[in-house]
């Protein structure tokens, strides 16, 4: 019910943000007044976003505890994800491919994103707690493949192999290094 809530309350947020931008076109001197306005705005978006972002870990939490939580693999692909939960100007994403064939992978991953966002959003979080003044977040990704023969009515001789393996993240800050997520 509260997710439903600020949901709609973000957007509502949102939608009254687009409509100051176009407002401030027309003048500037409404514009400026309305800087401050749209400020607002913004800081309510992250905070509303913020409520959402508790309501889903509260969520699979409780779902968790219950033994009813269902994983939900969905393709990721791996630098927009970073990007979006990388502090921006503070932190850096590389990936390091176990094979070559593994760059030509385009950086994606089927992964369960919710547990995913969640795990390394406290990682983040923690590192950015205990990191000094100004200094970069580092993300790395480092995928382990582990091939293995086709199932089903491709396999036999010739039959294409399936890759399937873990992805090794690692976040580290200039004051503490290794944080490693168990993969």
């Amino acid at each position: 019910l509260v997710k439903g809530l600020v949901s709609v309350a973000l957007a509502t947020s949102e939608s009254m943000s687009q409509r100051l931008e176009l407002f401030s076109r027309r003048s500037e001197r409404i514009a400026r007044r309305l800087n401050d306005v749209e400020q607002l705005a913004h800081d309510e978006q992250l905070a509303l976003r913020e409520v959402i972002d508790v309501c889903v870990k509260n969520n699979v939490f409780e779902q968790l505890e219950a033994g009813t939580y269902q994983t939900k693999r969905v393709l990721t692909e791996l630098s927009a994800f970073f990007n979006a939960t990388l502090p921006a100007g503070r932190s850096h994403f590389s990936f390091e491919p176990g094979s070559e064939a593994d760059a030509n992978v385009m950086h994606r991953v089927v992964a369960d994103s919710v547990m995913l966002r969640m795990i390394v959003g406290e990682v983040v979080a923690n590192a950015l707690k205990y990191s000094a003044p100004g200094s970069t977040i580092s993300a790395r990704a480092v995928f382990l493949p582990s091939m293995q023969e086709g199932t089903g009515a491709a396999s036999g001789a010739g039959a294409a192999l399936e890759c399937e393996g873990r992805l090794r993240i690692v976040i580290e800050n200039q004051s503490q290094s290794g944080a490693v997520l168990p993969s």
